[in-house]
């Protein structure tokens, strides 16, 4: 069973999944969901600092793109939920990965090493996420109130 399986069946996706590869959009197309929530999320709280530097728009959004993965971890430690240590050990990578994700010598981390950093923070901010998704829970059904339930998509 896929880990977004859930999530299908809040947003009611299952009535119309036909493929496996509608199945890996959808996955992606929520993946890219939370991803702009939590960045959203950390531009609050680096708004002071963006704010002194005079950052723009787009200055903002690559400082975040640049350095999601590093902003997650940070998370992680500052919360004092786990240590850096802790972090590379519960995803079973070495210290040194790690380290060079928060140093910002690794500011592209692999897929692989961003969903395990990812779901590990999702496992502590549990809460942060449920929010998230309630929110898209909700603007999926307004959206589509005025369809019918069954949908069929065609190729």
């Amino acid at each position: 069973m896929s880990a977004m399986e859930p999530l299908y069946r809040l947003f009611r996706f299952n009535s119309f999944i036909s493929s496996k590869e509608m199945a890996i959009i959808i996955e992606a197309e929520i993946f890219i969901r939370i991803y702009q929530e939590l960045a959203e999320i950390f531009k609050m709280h680096y708004k002071d600092y963006f704010s002194i530097m005079k950052f723009d728009f787009d200055r903002e959004r690559d400082m975040i793109d640049d350095n999601f993965i590093k902003l997650i971890i940070n998370d992680l430690v500052l919360s004092e939920a786990y240590s850096l240590e802790g972090i590379a050990y519960h995803i079973r990578e070495p210290e040194d990965v790690i380290y060079e994700i928060v140093s910002g010598n690794n500011t592209n981390p692999s897929l692989k090493l961003s969903r395990k950093i990812i779901e590990l923070h999702r496992s502590f901010r549990s809460d942060l996420y449920r929010e998230i998704i309630s929110k898209f829970v909700t603007e999926h059904m307004k959206a589509n109130e005025s369809l019918p339930e069954k949908i069929e998509l065609k190729r």
